[in-house]
């Protein structure tokens, strides 16, 4: 798949993933749901895997927890089966098979070719920022009482305009935010939510240009919300920063919280799924493959999407892992 100067639109990436998870997955989500009723307050926390030399995908994986206990407690729960993230893990044991396969989450991990490029070449990308500024936010109803946010975007279009600026980057933090505002619209759709928090991994994705992503994202929910009808007025809507844990300086302090996406993405973004060499499904160590075989397939509560470019625009699928190779499947919602 080469890179192209076409640009993915927010509204038109979260209608199609929205168009096939209600088509393909919302039983598997509303099954979960129904593990964890009357809960309010929701955790979702996420882990990418960009442009890894050895990967066959870039992943962004986001995992749903009900907050029925104290943040502390829930990690400390997470840390009897997961003791350490994938990368220094050297067994997938049986409990951290069982973990992912008990319902206590649910992950959605969307899938992307590594030159996916969603806000397009560097003219597109600039073009993009003018036009989000000039178009849509110096035109809010509530521009006054937004200059921040819309100071921060002047910013980065000043930034934009330097030879070394990154759409690669944008487009991986298009993505990123795109999907963390539809994990949360879908969870409104289904559950009356008082609170519900996004807690992203330490990447540059989150860092880069002032935290721009923090208002991109606060951006998308408000415009998904108002799209798909959802009252974002109710819910108190908190983005974690992954400052360092003070016990633990090496990691942040909800690492553990992120170590169920960065399983899943690690895996996935590793996994051939159209070879039919049993030797090849999985990059890695056998780790990957117990992990893909054990955690993954035939799992209910993690759902595996699949962005594909096409010349007259994108297409948004569900990838079905199974262990039998008969029942593997891929559904598409066609641009």
């Amino acid at each position: 798949m080469n890179s192209t100067s076409q640009a993915i639109h927010p509204n038109v990436l979260v209608d199609h993933v929205m168009s096939t998870f209600s088509q393909c997955a919302i039983g598997e989500f509303r099954e979960f749901l129904a593990k964890h009723p009357m809960i309010t307050k929701w955790i979702i926390a996420s882990d990418f895997v960009i442009n890894e030399p050895q990967a066959a995908h870039d992943a962004y994986a986001y995992t749903f927890f009900p907050q029925n206990a104290e943040i502390e407690d829930i990690k400390a729960s997470i840390a009897k089966s997961l003791p350490k993230d994938f990368k220094n893990t050297r067994t997938v044991t049986s409990e951290i098979k069982e973990y992912f396969h008990s319902g206590e989450t649910f992950t959605i991990c969307l899938l992307t070719a590594k030159t996916c490029r969603a806000a397009g070449d560097i003219a597109t990308a600039r073009r993009l920022i003018d036009e989000t500024l000039n178009k849509v936010m110096r035109n809010w109803h509530n521009a006054d009482s937004q200059r921040d946010v819309i100071r921060e975007f002047e910013q980065l279009k000043e930034k934009a305009k330097a030879n070394n600026f990154k759409p690669q980057l944008m487009s991986t933090m298009v993505i990123a935010t795109v999907l963390a505002a539809f994990c949360q619209i879908i969870l409104a759709q289904e559950r009356k939510i008082e609170r519900v928090g996004w807690f992203p991994d330490r990447d540059n994705i989150m860092t880069s240009y002032n935290r721009i992503a923090e208002h991109m994202f606060a951006i998308n929910f408000s415009a998904f919300c108002q799209r798909h009808k959802v009252d974002e007025h109710p819910i108190e809507t908190l983005i974690g920063r992954a400052e360092p844990d003070a016990a633990n300086p090496k990691q942040s302090w909800y690492d553990e919280l992120v170590r169920i996406p960065d399983f899943l993405a690690a895996v996935l973004a590793n996994w051939h799924y159209d070879k039919n060499d049993k030797t090849t499904k999985v990059t890695g160590r056998q780790k990957y493959v117990d992990m893909l075989q054990g955690a993954v397939a035939d799992n209910p509560y993690v759902i595996p999407l699949l962005l594909v470019e096409t010349g007259s625009g994108i297409c948004v699928g569900k990838l079905r892992c199974s262990k039998d190779p008969i029942a593997q499947e891929c559904q598409q919602t066609v641009s």
